[in-house]
């Protein structure tokens, strides 16, 4: 209730990870529709996401020089920008830059995300981020189930507007608190 900032940076995480939740729920179902290929092919892409991973050091420098504001505005770009090449562009080389491009910008936010919420409490680090993981863990279960929906409406298409619109609510999120916090700072 004390933390406004922890509330907004778990609603921004849970809605980017919902997003991408949602296409690794249905990434097997699209890889077996799209080129016959199974759930293992489908597991192999995750060592494609690992690489998303190799950014964490970079996310944490670039937060602490530039400010996790400007890294999470720059990580849902990248997400942004995933799913129209994850839906446009078909064949396999579509899905590896869309599945690289995502999991870097979720990478991105989430260790900028964390670098707010740890700064506002320093002595009770881990209650505030056993909530904030918490929120992002029910965001990425509503992105699972509404991937699945989406899938099941229209398709690979479906999920991936799906998916993108999750990471316009994220962005949206965090420019109205961009906004909110530039309008405090004048007065």
């Amino acid at each position: 209730r004390e933390e406004p900032l922890l509330r907004r940076a778990s609603c921004i995480q849970a809605a980017l990870f919902g997003a991408f939740m949602g296409l690794w729920t249905v990434l097997a179902l699209h890889m077996q529709q799209s080129y016959g290929l199974g759930a293992d092919v489908a597991g192999l892409m995750g060592l494609v996401g690992a690489a998303g991973i190799l950014i964490a050091p970079l996310a944490g420098r670039s937060a602490d020089q530039r400010g996790p504001s400007i890294v999470i505005t720059a990580a849902c770009l990248i997400m942004l920008l995933s799913y129209p090449v994850l839906g446009l562009w078909s064949g396999l080389a579509g899905l590896v830059v869309g599945i690289l491009l995502l999991d870097i910008g979720e990478q991105l936010a989430l260790i900028s995300n964390q670098h707010v919420i740890y700064s506002l409490r320093p002595e009770a680090r881990s209650r505030l981020n056993t909530l904030f993981m918490s929120g992002m863990f029910v965001g990425g279960a509503m992105g699972s189930w509404g991937a699945g929906l989406a899938w099941r409406l229209g398709g690979w298409q479906g999920a991936c507007l799906f998916g993108g619109a999750l990471v316009l609510i994220g962005l949206s999120l965090h420019c109205l608190r961009r906004r909110a916090e530039g309008r405090s700072a004048r007065h």
